[in-house]
């Protein structure tokens, strides 16, 4: 296993940065639990497109007519949480106060849900 997993005291996690997303975990993290959060990373870059585009109506609804190019560069880095099926964004810059989050249910990115808009 790697040794970059820490625990994070304030969040009571196991967290690791990987590719410019944070994972954190409850428990400690196996060396299948890094080996799919690779394989998560991978996946999420390469389905950041269609990630974005699901989200994209709803930010819309929220915060105006912004494009999708605007929401992918805004929304931050990512915190995924394999153990929920979990993505977080807390450090998204179309205002200070909401957290956007959404459920994956497969490893691809492909199948997405529950994206919510949280403050």
């Amino acid at each position: 296993m790697t040794n970059d997993v820490k625990y994070d005291e304030l969040l009571k996690q196991y967290t690791w940065s990987y590719e410019g997303i944070q994972f954190c975990w409850d428990e400690k993290p196996t060396n299948a639990n890094v080996d799919t959060a690779k394989l998560l990373a991978t996946n999420y870059h390469k389905n950041i497109d269609s990630i974005v585009t699901f989200i994209h109506n709803e930010i819309q609804d929220w915060y105006g007519d912004v494009n999708i190019d605007e929401v992918k560069t805004r929304i931050g880095m990512p915190i995924i949480e394999p153990e929920r099926d979990a993505v977080t964004y807390c450090e998204q810059t179309f205002d200070d106060t909401h957290i956007f989050s959404f459920t994956f249910w497969d490893n691809e990115f492909k199948d997405l849900h529950y994206f919510a808009i949280d403050g």
